[in-house]
């Protein structure tokens, strides 16, 4: 016990904070609310503040005790129609006792359920007991956000609770094995991730949703002032009848070629979205411009001589033995000269890299035995893949980037 006795708390310094705070007071009086480069950067800094002023211990029992129950106690609420319910009579904060009633609930549990709630400001306490809407429990109403607690929860839980012992069991080496990884550790099952999510009622289509989620809430490489798409791709376009302007392959239900055919309609040629023929069945209201086609990336593409081919998220879900098959399934279809392939992926930076970067990198090797990509990474397998990078376009820290690649 003699090593208790004199805990020092380590407390900052003012040398730490002071900065921080003068930077926060910069970036606070001119911040832009709708630019997401102004409002990150002054959240980062919040965060940096946050962070140099709480303790170690202060750190870990936020870690361990506040934050690990909380997307478990908004799985349960959901399951419960909480948020819904929050949302009635036009949505006016209501009474634990209320609540309960509404959700057919224990109110001592689910008193205790909205406290920490509370407590992470999740939702908002409004009076002892009484409870109302914060904007981040009013999104649960929307599938594109909702949708990303169900499948972390279901996918993930298991996975995060046996990584410790399946890494130690592997010997702390790199798993590139998709049928050996933390998913099959975690759930106990021999199926590879994406025969995991199909044969798990709900959690195919809770993951398509939440990648669209994702897509929307951040730049994207179509947007303006991001890949130059005119230029890049509208200059030299083929105006031959039947020429194809983009393949969109494991495009999911067409999210991204969506957004790609409403800001860029003046381009001329085909638009063809791919993915496997459940997705493709599944895939709705699409505009009469876009085609849908079943397809398999393990096998040589059928469209060739495209202006762009267009992988999103694709390639971190496998490791690179598996991504050399893909990309040289699709190298025969390129015209020299003519066709890129545009992979819309992380970067990781050599130094200071985002947290969502990194969070979904250890998502990614316990779940698919596969990686987010350093630049190092990327260059060494499009190379062995007989295929060159022309250039790396980065809009802002903890997005995807677009990498555009060449025949080489």
């Amino acid at each position: 016990m003699d090593a208790f006795q004199n805990v020092d708390p380590l407390y900052p310094t003012k040398e730490e904070v002071s900065p921080l705070l003068q930077q926060i007071l910069v970036k606070g009086l001119s911040l832009e609310i709708d630019n997401p480069k102004s409002r990150k950067d002054l959240m980062e800094t919040a965060r940096s503040l946050f962070l140099a002023l709480e303790t170690p211990m202060e750190a870990i029992l936020r870690m361990g005790w506040a934050e690990k129950p909380l997307m478990s106690l908004i799985y349960t609420a959901m399951n419960l129609n909480l948020f819904v319910k929050m949302n009635e009579r036009d949505a006016a904060p209501k009474s634990c006792n209320e609540l309960a009633e509404m959700t057919d609930s224990d109110p001592i549990l689910l008193g205790r359920i909205l406290k920490h709630l509370s407590a992470m400001s999740f939702i908002k306490e409004t009076g002892p007991d009484v409870y109302a809407h914060t904007r981040l429990s009013k999104s649960m109403l929307n599938p594109a956000y909702s949708s990303g607690v169900p499948f972390l929860e279901t996918a993930f839980s298991d996975i995060y609770r046996s990584l410790p012992k399946f890494l130690s069991d592997t010997q702390y080496r790199n798993c590139t094995n998709p049928m050996k990884s933390g998913l099959q550790a975690g759930h106990n099952t021999t199926l590879h991730a994406f025969e995991f999510f199909t044969n798990t009622p709900g959690l195919l289509e809770d993951f398509n949703n939440h990648m669209a989620g994702y897509s929307m809430s951040r730049l994207r490489w179509i947007d303006k002032d991001c890949y130059p798409i005119e230029q890049n791709l509208g200059i030299g376009l083929s105006k031959d009848q039947g020429a194809v302007l983009l393949v969109d392959i494991g495009g999911g239900t067409g999210h991204d070629i969506m957004e790609f055919h409403k800001q860029h309609s003046s381009l001329s040629g085909r638009l063809i979205l791919q993915d496997t023929p459940a997705v493709i069945a599944s895939t709705k209201d699409l505009p009469d411009r876009i085609e849908k086609m079943s397809y398999d990336f393990f096998t040589e593409q059928p469209i060739k001589g495209a202006r762009a081919y267009y992988l999103h998220s694709i390639l971190h879900d496998w490791p690179d033995s598996k991504c050399l098959d893909i990309l040289r399934n699709l190298k025969p279809a390129l015209k020299k000269g003519y066709s890129k392939i545009l992979v819309n992926e992380n970067v990781i930076p050599a130094q200071d890299a985002h947290y969502t970067t990194t969070g979904l990198d250890i998502m990614m090797l316990s779940c698919f035995a596969s990686m987010e990509r350093t630049e190092g990474s990327w260059r060494k397998l499009i190379a062995e893949a007989g295929l060159k990078i022309v250039a790396i376009w980065t809009y802002e820290r903890g997005t995807e980037s677009l990498i555009e690649i060449e025949l080489a």
